[in-house]
């Protein structure tokens, strides 16, 4: 159960990385795990955003695109 709210919440915050997620879901009470296990359950189930990927996202953003 824990793992799919992880994975939901990764998936529709696609802006942020795996670690600033992490945090988000124990501030919004989701689910309390150490940012290296959010690593690794993303990575097992082949979810994971390159860091290019991501930054592209940013500046989108950023430019409103």
């Amino acid at each position: 159960m824990e793992k799919e709210a992880i994975i939901s919440f990764y998936q529709a915050h696609p802006n942020d990385g795996y670690r600033r997620c992490a945090y988000m879901m124990i501030d919004q009470d989701i689910a309390y795990v150490q940012s290296s296990s959010v690593y690794r359950i993303l990575t097992e189930a082949d979810v994971m955003r390159s860091r290019t990927v991501n930054q592209v996202l940013k500046i989108m953003v950023l430019l409103n695109l």
